[in-house]
């Protein structure tokens, strides 16, 4: 994750995020400016299709493990997706 920092890569959250320790671990210090969020729709997940509604859920995760507003996140995603689109 460090070099895909220092070289400016954007990473993928999926709804795995949500439930996955390893991933919320490597998550956490990530910069928010270098993330986009998606559910890989229309997959199974936990048993229920994954549907681009649930992109708030891994905000909200997101932001719970940055210990930062939500309404932050969701910010920082709209100008990512700017960019990147």
């Amino acid at each position: 994750m460090k070099q895909a920092t220092e070289l400016g890569y954007y990473v993928s959250c999926g709804l795995k995020t949500l439930t996955d320790e390893i991933i919320q671990k490597n998550l956490k210090p990530f910069p928010l400016e270098q993330l986009l969020f998606e559910t890989d729709s229309p997959i199974i997940f936990d048993n229920e299709k994954a549907h681009p509604k649930k992109i708030k859920l891994i905000a909200e995760k997101v932001a719970e493990l940055k210990e930062i507003d939500f309404k932050e996140v969701e910010k920082q995603q709209e100008k990512n997706y700017s960019t990147l689109f």
